[in-house]
């Protein structure tokens, strides 16, 4: 009877390649992800768009995971379309995990003062409607 478990040299390579290539090498998973086509970081200008409406924003942090497939920023307005939310912050949530099949959603909140827990303005949008300016 022919030993199945018997495996030439180039195909343990072959298996072997295969494995480290799909291997998360350890601190490397969000630089990975920041490198994306929809990374954003300190300094960056946005403009979201809803409701016909334009906000504009600049990012005040860079990103954080909160966990797997949740990140943030945080954020100032710098052009609203309403006086009550001019140099207001915030925060820019990105849901979902480019590695698995991308941005589910970003979800912005805007607060009167840091640390109150009412917003002023709530909104879940999809990727198509926060854009880079």
């Amino acid at each position: 009877m022919k030993n199945h478990f018997l495996i030439s040299d180039s195909e343990k390579s072959r298996i072997l390649n295969l494995h480290e290539s799909r291997k998360d090498h350890h601190g490397t998973s969000l630089l990975n992800e920041d490198e994306s086509k929809e990374s954003y970081k300190k300094g960056d200008k946005l403009v979201l768009y809803f409701d016909r409406k334009v906000l504009g924003i600049e990012l005040t942090s860079g990103l954080r995971m909160h966990e797997p497939g949740l990140y943030s920023w945080s954020l100032k307005v710098t052009n609203a379309y309403t006086p009550e939310l001019e140099n207001k912050t915030g925060t820019l949530e990105r849901t979902g995990s480019m590695v698995e099949g991308g941005i589910d959603d970003y979800t912005v909140y805007v607060y009167d003062k840091p640390g109150d827990d009412e917003e002023l303005l709530y909104k879940v949008l999809k990727p198509n409607q926060v854009k880079k300016r």
